[in-house]
């Protein structure tokens, strides 16, 4: 506070004090406040009015960089839905018969964020597209599925935490490379420092857009070497599960959305864990079984936290 505020005696110097601090517009003064105000739903609460949509402009770039560009909808929504917990479920969870499923395209946006003892070091964008399946076991002439290019960067991060994952489970680190392993619960030991946060975007004909958020907890990680090329693959696998229930009371069917990191090194057997990585990430949805339905599948099921 300046020393003119504290005068109460009226004088000339205080006058001037109050005529400067008038002179400051108050757009702008809400401004920079708003800049430092990591939540801006309270002090738009208390000051109706005082917050606009730069302000949330501003965090929501904060909170997701080019968001505001990006996504559907309106900032103070959009930064509500990216600030939001897992989608709810739909109870009781309805069965899905994978004979009726039909893959459907939409206007969609997946966004992808990993975490290490959760702080983010990789943020990364891409959208459920249908395409045929390479191995048609069940008939489905189209799947629904995204994609993520990982960089060698971010691969190097991942392998890093996966051998500390690896040693405090007590199994030597490599791996050898004459025994597939394949480790299915996590929840076991310590567990891994990586985590996953994910959200798909749906435009429809509606103005405002519909947006899903799985809960994707780490469930497996797994580590085998094929033959006869000696390619190593680690796998780890982010998903929620699903238990549908039959209206004729049948047996109970299953199915998940699962989130799959692959870590690839081409020429294990003959260059070691120095041959270098290939990274990869995908979004897919089950069905009992049947893979590949995200849309027409128990993705469907999750409440829409723009809303």
């Amino acid at each position: 506070m300046s020393r003119a505020a504290d005068r109460p005696d009226g004088s000339d110097e205080a006058k001037a004090g109050g005529r400067e601090a008038a002179a400051w517009p108050l757009h702008i003064v809400s401004s920079g406040v708003c800049q430092y105000v990591d939540d801006l739903s309270p002090l738009a609460c208390a000051a109706h009015g005082l917050v606009v949509d730069a302000n949330w402009n501003i965090n929501l770039e904060q909170r997701w960089p080019g968001a505001a560009t990006i996504l559907p909808g309106r900032p103070r929504r959009q930064i509500h839905a990216l600030r939001a917990r897992p989608s709810e479920l739909a109870q009781p969870i309805p069965w899905i018969d994978p004979a009726d499923v039909n893959p459907r395209q939409c206007e969609n946006t997946v966004l992808l964020e990993l975490k290490q003892a959760g702080v983010v070091f990789w943020r990364a964008m891409s959208g459920i597209c249908m395409r045929q399946p390479a191995y048609n076991y069940h008939g489905h002439a189209l799947v629904e599925e995204a994609d993520f290019d990982m960089p060698t960067s971010i691969a190097g991060i991942i392998d890093a935490d996966l051998a500390r994952w690896w040693q405090r489970s007590g199994f030597a680190w490599p791996p050898p490379d004459f025994d597939p392993i394949g480790l299915d619960h996590v929840q076991s030991v310590a567990g891994s420092e990586i985590s996953c946060w994910l959200q798909v975007w749906l435009t429809g004909s509606n103005a405002e857009p519909v947006v899903l958020h799985p809960n994707l907890p780490l469930k497996n990680i797994r580590w085998e070497v094929t033959r006869p090329h000696g390619e190593a693959i680690a796998e780890l696998a982010f998903r929620q599960d699903f238990v549908g229930h039959p209206v004729d009371g049948s047996d109970r069917l299953y199915g998940d959305i699962c989130l799959t990191i692959y870590l690839r090194r081409q020429e294990y057997q003959t260059r070691g864990m120095g041959a270098a990585i290939e990274a990869s990430a995908a979004l897919r949805g089950s069905v009992e079984e049947h893979e590949s339905f995200l849309q027409s599948g128990y993705l469907g099921q999750l409440s829409n936290v723009y809303a």
